[in-house]
């Protein structure tokens, strides 16, 4: 029933008193074959079930024999997965798993052989190498059959799982001061020592370290198959006596800021140094040096002298560093000092900027604020800026700008603090500013709100104003500036009349209430129209034509106007009816007497009553005087026959009568 890699040959024998007729045979439960013969040879590959029985010639069965064949006709092909380092040194393990190219059908033996001869895997497919191994191996796969793959690739395996180790011993181990050797041995595996180090400095090869200070000392073991050890020795054995610069004194400043130099002193500073130990032998003596503000030694190293102790500079930023020693030799730390700053000498005179309105101030007359930025130097830099008004109490500036805005002329002093608490020159400067607005009061001479013809005169003033004062006046145009501070109106004008004050410094007052001028010096002039006559000289109008009550339509008045009055013996308006010629105020200029030639009775039409006044005075019976003689001296010049014919024509509407 074992595997076997060919075919199984089988013989079947079997008794019956009539004889064996035949043999016959089945596979895993199939149907009957008879065999030829007694003999059968199974090839099926894999495990089958085979039954036999005989049959005799008197046609009886006999019992079934029964029988198990394994057959497996494959060459195993191994294949092998490697996890590890190959070649070369490791302290960590190695692990091969096997398997075969194809499924067995009658399972896998693996083999291994490492130059010792081949040896069965126990541990199925795989294998985990973990001791200390330096050893080539190879592997083989073989079936139940007994059927042998070829042997894999060689793999060369150094595995040394030695971990390294390091016995440090110190060569004294009682207080010291001095230096000493600590010896140093180191045991590793097969693969050999890789490297030692302290703290991280390669001491490989060394036999000893020398130590001189206490502290931590970490040893580092490697060895070539890259397994570590790490051991540390804290030594506390050294003794270092205590030696210390206790201070570095300058004095009292007469400024502490917080900056690096803000010890501030306005002369030279003397410097007193002062040490001490817990060394029996004691100090036996103190070094001192110079550093200027970069940390540059500007003075190396000199013996403090208590009796001569050093002085700084007269201007000077920067350090004093300091260190002592003990009889033995034995420095302390060097000390720095806080950073100081001496400076003896005062500020410059501080540059002013003033400022109005976004413009440099020039001196005159302003309004707002004047804004002053101020500049100066110091060695040991401005702390601060000052000023006063007026030589009253000095104020401080809060950095280095000051807004000024009293109204007035003033005298304004500046002048500016060291941080080491020297003053400067002081620098003076006017300042004129007015922010009020000026408070204007008019005293008005003459006619106001009504026509007058007499010249009229504003009196301005503004008592508040500190500074000069503009006065202007605005008619309807535009303003225009007086001269002074009095304006008088003498032209002849309609208009309203505004006034405003500006001081020197731009305010301007709130604008007056307005002021009704009305001055006429001019003389109203009569002059006709259309066929309207003005005589000036003998103060005679005519051309009108007769029935007229429209005058307008004939004269007209520039500057001015008329009034047309009817007669006084007639009450028309006619010849002898006058016109008065009105300034623009109403009053009466001067009058003229209306002529409407051929009326010579005054009511305004020519009729027979004026023919029969012509008669009587041709015929001696009646006399014509002023303006209706000569509103009948027609063509002639005369009143005559040839007038009277002239208006009886005209009445009886054969001609007219020019006027």
């Amino acid at each position: 029933g074992t595997w076997v890699a060919g075919d199984v040959s089988i013989m079947l024998s079997a008794d019956a008193f009539s004889g064996i007729f035949s043999y016959y045979y089945r596979v895993d439960g199939g149907e009957w074959t008879k065999l030829d013969g007694n003999t059968f040879t199974a090839v099926l590959e894999n495990s089958h079930y085979y039954e036999f029985k005989a049959t005799s010639n008197a046609a009886l069965d006999s019992e079934i024999a029964s029988l198990t064949i394994n057959i497996d006709r494959q060459t195993p092909v191994i294949r092998v997965a490697f996890e590890g380092t190959f070649g070369r040194w490791t302290g960590d393990g190695a692990s091969f798993s096997f398997s075969t190219e194809e499924d067995s059908i009658s399972g896998i033996t693996y083999y291994y052989d490492n130059g010792n001869g081949w040896t069965e895997i126990t541990t199925g497919d795989k294998i985990d190498l973990k001791e200390s191994v330096n050893a080539t191996y190879r592997f083989k796969a073989v079936n139940a059959a007994g059927t042998e793959s070829y042997p894999s690739d060689s793999y060369i395996i150094m595995i040394d799982a030695n971990e390294p180790t390091i016995t440090l011993t110190p060569s004294v181990t009682e207080p010291t001061s001095e230096p000493y050797a600590i010896s140093l041995k180191t045991t590793v595996g097969e693969a050999g020592l890789k490297a030692v180090y302290l703290n991280g400095t390669d001491i490989t090869g060394k036999s000893y370290v020398t130590v001189s200070s206490n502290g931590t000392y970490v040893f580092t073991v490697m060895g070539n198959n890259g397994k570590i050890t790490t051991k540390t020795l804290n030594i506390t054995n050294f003794y270092v006596p205590v030696i210390e610069v206790t201070s570095i004194d300058f004095g009292t400043p007469q400024r502490v800021l917080s900056n690096e130099f803000g010890r501030y002193f306005n002369s030279q500073r003397t410097v007193t140094i002062t040490a001490s130990t817990d060394s029996v032998v004691g100090i036996s003596k103190i070094k001192y040096r110079t550093l200027d503000e970069t940390g540059k030694v500007i003075k190396d190293w000199e013996i403090y002298d208590s009796a001569h102790k050093p002085v700084t500079p007269s201007c000077f930023r920067g350090y004093i560093e300091a260190c002592a020693f003990d009889a033995n030799n034995n420095m302390s730390k060097i000390i720095r000092s806080e950073g100081i700053t001496v400076d003896e000498i005062a500020p410059s005179v501080p540059m002013v900027t003033a400022v109005n309105n976004s413009v440099i101030y020039d001196g005159g007359w302003i309004a707002g604020d004047v804004n002053f930025t101020l500049s100066s130097t110091a060695f040991s830099g401005v702390y601060e800026y000052q000023y006063r008004m007026d030589s009253g109490e000095w104020k401080n500036i809060t950095g280095d700008t000051v807004s000024v805005s009293a109204d007035g002329e003033h005298i304004y002093e500046f002048r500016s603090i060291s941080n080491s608490a020297i003053q400067s020159e002081a620098t003076a400067h006017t300042v004129k500013i007015e922010n009020s607005k000026p408070v204007l009061q008019i005293v008005a001479n003459g006619t106001i709100g009504s026509e007058t013809d007499k010249n009229v005169r504003f009196d301005l003033y503004a008592p508040n104003v500190l500074s000069k004062v503009t006065y202007y006046y605005n008619n309807g145009a535009d303003w225009v500036e007086i001269s002074g501070s009095s304006l008088e109106v003498s032209q002849s004008i309609n208009a309203d009349y505004i006034f405003k004050a500006v001081n020197a410094a731009g305010v301007e007052s709130y604008i007056s209430p307005a002021y009704k001028v009305i001055i006429n010096k001019l003389q109203p002039v009569l002059f006709g129209v259309e066929t309207g006559c003005v005589d000036e000289e003998s103060k005679i109008i005519s051309g009108v034509t007769p029935g007229t009550t429209d005058f307008t339509k004939y004269f007209s008045v520039e500057n001015g106007d008329f009034e047309m009055l009817e007669n006084d013996e007639t009450g028309a308006l006619g010849t002898g009816s006058t016109l008065t010629v009105k300034n623009t105020d109403g009053s009466a200029y001067t009058t003229y007497t209306l002529i409407i030639y051929g009326d010579v009775n005054g009511d305004g039409v020519i009729d027979a009553f004026d023919t029969s006044i012509i008669a009587l005075v041709v015929d001696g019976n009646y006399t014509l005087t002023g303006a209706y003689k000569t509103a009948g001296e027609l063509s002639s010049g005369e009143v005559d026959a040839e007038s009277y014919a002239q208006i009886k024509d005209a009445v009886v509407g054969i001609s007219e009568i020019p006027q």
